[in-house]
């Protein structure tokens, strides 16, 4: 896995560790494969520009929850607690973004998180 830069970055105010992943073959691959998360770690996924990015959970061996972010730092979707049994299900997200935040599961609820939050890239 080509990882160009580890980043932390803020929601809520809680700072997560993130790997960000810029290119297909990464991001295909995402967290599948790796044993779990920490509660302050996660995976940034940067995008070109903006689109509807579909994620799936293709080889996770673990749970997450899933965060669509807008080009200009605001949450425009997410997933909670997204199984690793779920795949072949595509999640579809209702509005483009530009980033995808995959967190450990139980974060969305643990931080009340809510469509419209700021994040801090």
């Amino acid at each position: 896995m080509t990882i160009l830069e580890k980043r932390d970055i803020s929601i809520k105010g809680t700072t997560f560790h993130v790997d960000v992943v810029t290119t297909k073959e990464d991001q295909a691959r995402g967290l599948g494969g790796r044993s779990g998360l920490g509660s302050d770690e996660g995976m940034l996924f940067v995008f070109p520009s903006d689109d509807i990015y579909k994620f799936w959970m293709k080889d996770m061996l673990f749970s997450i929850d899933m965060i669509w972010i807008s080009t200009d730092g605001y949450v425009v979707d997410m997933r909670a607690d997204v199984p690793a049994s779920s795949y072949p299900e595509v999640f579809v997200p209702k509005s483009v973004a530009r980033y995808v935040l995959e967190v450990s599961a139980n974060t969305v609820k643990r931080l009340d998180m809510h469509v419209g939050d700021s994040v801090s890239l």
